[in-house]
Parts: structure tokens; sequence; C-alpha cells
């Protein structure tokens, strides 16, 4: 099972050539479970309320594009946040840290070509870059 990072999932909808082969491949395969977060969508909600050029995403037709596309949506639950104390202090950004404790609770992969996570992720999760 796999977790996606938020520019993995922009990627995902807006320009997958940007995407490895083998990151490809694995949002494709029908055979795999593959999940977006809510931490996902909000993320992106607050970089469009920051009205930054060029980023403009509709959250309503992400989200219906991503379920179209087969992948699966995780909430954010009890045990997410709890398992954010196990988390090193190294990275101090909330969405990726809340990603990396999704991850590790739910035993997914986190998709991701963040260097900062790739290193503060370390023992606590695999992690497929794409970058």
């Amino acid at each position: 099972m796999y977790l996606l990072d938020t520019h993995i999932v922009l990627f995902a909808a807006y320009a997958p050539e940007k995407l490895r082969t083998p990151v490809r491949e694995i949002l494709t395969d029908t055979g795999h479970d593959v999940y977006f977060s809510v931490v996902n969508l909000w993320e992106v909600a607050i970089k469009n309320a920051l009205n930054k050029p060029h980023f403009e995403v509709d959250l309503p037709v992400l989200r219906a594009g991503l379920f179209t596309s087969g992948f699966k949506e995780l909430s954010i639950k009890a045990h997410h946040i709890l398992q954010i104390q196990h988390l090193p202090a190294m990275h101090h950004d909330p969405f990726d840290r809340l990603l990396v404790a999704q991850a590790s609770a739910e035993d997914h992969v986190l998709i991701t070509a963040d260097r900062k996570i790739i290193e503060y992720a370390g023992d606590f999760i695999t992690i497929v870059a794409n970058g």
C-alpha cells in the first residue's frame, strides 16, 4: 500500500510526465492500493488561500479526479496524531510530519521526492523517491 506526498498528488493529477517511470507504474497498476490523504487536500487548500501566482487548484475537481484514477482517501485519525510523538523532531513541516506519521501508522510506503522527508523519515518509513 502506498501513500502520496502532496507534490506527487499534484504531479499525478496535472503533470504525470514529471514522475519517474517506476512511480507512474505504481500509480497506474490496479493491483496496488494507492492512497491520498486529507492532509494533501488541506495543504493544497492553504496554498490556494495564499493566492500564489501560478498555483490555483480546484479542490473538488482534484479530489474527484483522484478517485477516478482509483486512489483511495485516507482520513486523519487519532492514531496518526499519536504516531507523531514517535517521530524525531528534526523536521518541522506539520503536513510532512503528519503524512510520515500516517504512512508509518498504516504501514504504507510514502511516495515522495522531498529530500527533507527522505532524510527525516529514516527508519520510520520506506520512501520511494521520484526525483
